[in-house]
């Protein structure tokens, strides 16, 4: 079947499913190229930009390719909720179109998959810190019980402690000899994982992959949203610990608050277990030192770089080494091995944190290590500064096809920053530029009478003061994208909310529920950050103005910006325009990108960064708009135009 037959049935395969296809010859072309890319074994850079139907673009000649030549094709996107975007809707769509039989499925990481042996256990020996804990999980039991299929929604309102508990991970596993071997969630995905010709993962986990595999072989890989595989794969080779996730652990064999623990299941005699509190009250105690003499350290600062010079030591370390290899002389009596592998999943995890804790206090070439406090728990955190040798030894050497696909790929329409970053030397590319006419579906406006951003608290005034008029004027349906959260809970503090609703992205907010409280109120505006630059869709009305409150370069002393900061300085090379500036203009773009999603949107760009005009760099941002789209400093044009449109009363 060729690809140009196969869009022929688009039309009718798009109304059985409620959907309004628009024809895009672009699409047609950017298939072809993928199709050619995976018979030629090729590394393909791809940019398309919005509006061309990437997925269904890439997921079509994959098939195709796939069932051709009995090959595994992976699909990896930048986010869980992408990959359920993929399965439930485009995927069904391309089953429809192709009319072929063809296997595909998803893969989360291991601890995304609950564990029945341990959900057993947990009700069996009463490991419940609180009593709501037991509600949660028999309500969650239930509902296992119901479905064939473990939905991954069920993790949602589970809180961490709780997960850790029931959740799949190797150490705990019993593999075949567990009784729930032929009905585990995790086992069972693995087999659908090994028969399947279509994979779809997230670059978090393939990246875990290529540390510990556990995805089946594959002979060719398309990268979605690629624009983002840098600072994955940097985070995905690091560490984080969080205070409160090593107090969990701890608490996992003994909790003296709630007297709940594993500890409890070796049935001591009362001297010995009185021994072993007072070894966790001794670690317990010398951990919370630790960790308030690294607050102390902070200060008021919520992130701070370690170069090295961290005088104050992990004095709980010896203590948990020592209660460790005291439970492991427990462990080697029990013969119940269910029991047993519990305590060694325990012991594993401790190790693992020991190590990167002491990896945290030694300098390694190409890593950076900092300290970072959020809602009240400290981490310490290591990230790669450079992939590009990672991807070289792990990736390119394979001799399979690669293809890296994002509406985001090109500086000065040129790929060479986003290659250079990946460590890709040789390469096809091509562009497929937006089918939509931006020339009457959009303006941007820049304002110019409003103080710098690093101006704080005047800039935060005004920026308050336009943004409450402009959601007037745009009778909400706004989308206003912040680069940090203080600047975001300051400027809503100052807006005017009485008129329209305003959502605001918390720090622990979940993207899907407020996109769909967004969606769902049509005269709602949405303050957000971080996460809703990218990767989000809101067609249609609901999204008629985005405002774009300053221009999304990365905070200068953020620690691994400094480590590549500091690389490309020994290198002789000005980081600002090699790395700062690139990277902000794709970020811009990526912002952009969430406006204008279909050929029937419409909407306004709003620019309250005034030095996207006032400084010489300025202009790479204004270039890489679509070179259709007008922009304005006139107020009032945006008013008309937002009061006008979809009436398209921006025509010459």
């Amino acid at each position: 079947m060729k690809l140009s037959e196969i869009f022929k049935n688009f039309p009718i395969v798009f109304s059985r499913f409620g959907k309004e296809y628009e024809e895009r010859k672009e699409q047609v072309d950017y298939a072809w190229a993928i199709y050619n890319a995976l018979e030629k074994r090729d590394i393909l850079l791809i940019e398309a930009e919005t509006g061309i139907g990437k997925t269904l673009g890439y997921l079509l000649p994959a098939i195709l390719y796939a069932k051709k030549y009995n090959k595994r094709i992976i699909i990896s996107t930048y986010t869980k909720v992408l990959q359920n975007q993929i399965l439930n809707s485009d995927i069904l769509l391309a089953k429809e179109i192709l009319g072929i039989d063809f296997f595909y499925a998803v893969a989360y990481g291991r601890e995304n998959y609950i564990c029945k042996r341990r959900i057993k256990q947990t009700f069996n020996y009463q490991l419940f810190d609180f009593s709501e804990e037991k509600e949660r999980l028999n309500n969650l039991y239930q509902q296992l019980n119901a479905k064939s299929e473990i939905n991954i929604n069920f993790w949602e309102n589970l809180p961490p402690s709780l997960k850790e508990k029931i959740n799949c991970v190797s150490e705990a596993c019993l593999n075949e000899e567990c009784s729930y071997y032929y009905e585990c969630f995790y086992q069972r995905a693995r087999w659908e994982w090994r028969r399947s010709d279509i994979l779809i993962v997230n670059h978090a986990l393939f990246f875990a992959n290529l540390k510990y595999p556990i995805l089946p072989e594959y002979q060719g890989i398309i990268f979605d949203e690629a624009h983002s595989l840098e600072d994955v794969c940097a985070n995905s080779f690091g560490f984080s610990i969080t205070e409160n996730g090593l107090k969990s652990l701890i608490f996992r064999l003994y909790n003296p608050k709630t007297k709940v623990g594993l500890l409890k299941i070796l049935k001591l005699n009362a001297k010995k277990f009185r021994e072993y509190q007072k070894e966790i009250f001794y670690v317990l105690n010398d951990l919370n030192d630790y960790f308030q003499k690294l607050k102390n350290f902070l200060k008021d600062e919520k992130k701070k770089r370690i170069k090295g010079d961290l005088t104050i030591l992990p004095n709980f370390l010896a203590p948990l080494q020592n209660l460790k290899e005291q439970i492991n002389e427990e462990v080697q009596k029990i013969d119940n091995k269910e029991i047993t592998i519990e305590f060694i999943a325990w012991k594993k995890e401790v190790e693992e944190k020991i190590k990167n804790i002491e990896e945290f206090y030694k300098e390694k070439d190409n890593f950076v290590f900092w300290l970072a406090e959020e809602e009240n728990s400290l981490s310490l955190n290591s990230a790669l500064i450079d992939v590009q040798e990672v991807m070289k030894q792990n990736l390119y050497n394979k001799e399979i096809p690669i293809i890296f696909t994002s509406a985001t790929l090109r500086i000065k329409e040129d790929f060479h920053f986003f290659a250079s970053r990946l460590g890709i030397e040789k390469y096809d590319k091509k562009y497929f530029p937006s089918p939509f006419d931006y020339s009457q579906q959009a303006l941007v406006y820049i304002e110019k009478n409003i103080p710098l951003p690093t101006e704080e608290e005047p800039f935060y005034e005004k920026a308050a003061k336009i943004i409450s008029d402009i959601i007037h004027h745009a009778k909400g349906r706004t989308l206003v994208l912040f680069t940090s959260f203080k600047a975001l809970k300051r400027v809503y503090e100052l807006c005017d909310k009485t008129r329209y609703p305003i959502l605001i992205q918390e720090e622990n907010s979940s993207t899907i529920f407020l996109l769909s409280e967004f969606q769902k109120n049509i005269n709602a505006s949405l303050f957000a950050t971080g996460s809703f630059w990218q990767g989000i869709d809101v067609p249609g009305e609901s999204l008629s103005c985005l405002i774009i409150t300053r221009l999304p370069f990365d905070v200068p002393d953020e620690p691994r910006i400094e480590g590549i900061k500091e690389k490309l300085k020994k290198e002789n090379l000005d980081p600002f325009w090699y790395y700062q500036l690139p990277n902000a203009v794709l970020k811009f773009r990526q912002g952009f990108g969430r406006l204008i999603r279909s050929k029937e949107d419409y909407g306004a760009i709003v620019i309250l960064d005034k030095r996207i005009i006032e400084k010489s760099y300025g202009k790479y941002f204004l270039k890489s708009l679509p070179k259709s789209v007008k922009n304005t400093e006139n107020i009032n044009l945006l008013i008309n135009f937002l009061k006008n449109v979809p009436t398209k009363i921006f025509r010459n």
